[in-house]
């Protein structure tokens, strides 16, 4: 009898132990390697230019097509907001506006950011009226400006470099395309405002999903709740075998 009621104790002790890791795991992040990458200004940005890497390649002289690419930036939407000026001897600080790609948009990071490619913008500049050096290439400083989804400063650097100079660019259509962007990064709606935020949200090419945290139960979540459960269950049989084996002499007698 003894025996028995100490196999008893001992599950009732499993049990009570496995409930107890089961209410743990349940307290526990989603995704663990968020834990391991402190947030706040991760990131960089790199120029690249055709044809285009899919890791970090910064490249000081490109051609007249080029690439700014988004690299390691925490989970969540980012906004950006891209700006271009020509720098001596080409120009005098004078803005250069883009024919292709956008001055502001938005591209999801990831978990853990590391040096993942979180997004590419490919661009094509007006060089027009800039004074090229002898090999044809004009000098150009980008501007990028990234805010996290709570609206707060993540990322704002500057890069200077060189691109050929572009041929003359056309006559604008009445009607601007969703590419021609008047003003560059003094004139381009800034974080705050409701262009920065959903102008592009919905026609960004190539962004990567959104996080599958928002629904659902985690694995780690499931995982808690079983062991909860199992370990309640068993404390319960357990304990009720015991108040039977308590009772059972007094009858007997």
């Amino acid at each position: 009898m003894r025996r028995a009621r100490g196999r008893g104790v001992f599950a009732l002790f499993f049990g009570l132990l496995l409930g107890m890791v089961g209410a743990v795991g349940l307290t526990q992040p989603a995704d663990a390697s968020v834990t391991q990458q402190p947030p706040g200004a991760n990131g960089f940005v790199q120029i690249d230019g055709d044809p285009v890497d899919s890791g970090p390649s910064n490249e000081p002289h490109v051609g007249c097509r080029f690439s700014v690419q988004f690299f390691g930036f925490d989970a969540g939407t980012n906004t950006a907001v891209v700006g271009f000026e020509a720098m001596p001897p080409s120009g005098n600080m004078t803005p250069v506006q883009p024919t292709t790609g956008r001055t502001t948009f938005t591209f999801e990071g990831q978990t853990p950011p590391g040096n993942t490619l979180n997004h590419t913008e490919a661009y094509e500049l007006d060089t027009t009226g800039l004074e090229p050096n002898n090999q044809g290439e004009v000098h150009v400083r980008l501007d990028v400006l990234v805010t996290d989804d709570s609206g707060d400063e993540a990322f704002h650097k500057f890069k200077v470099f060189w691109t050929e100079q572009c041929p003359p660019v056309p006559s604008p259509s009445p009607t601007p395309g969703p590419t021609e962007f008047p003003g560059g990064i003094d004139s381009a709606a800034g974080p705050g405002s409701s262009a920065a935020g959903t102008s592009d949200a919905a026609a960004r090419p190539g962004s990567a999903p959104a996080s599958d945290s928002a629904g659902g139960i985690s694995p780690v979540g499931r995982s808690g709740w079983i062991a909860l459960f199992a370990g309640l269950a068993l404390a319960a049989i357990v304990l009720v075998q015991l108040r039977k084996s308590v009772r059972r002499p007094t009858r007997d007698a």
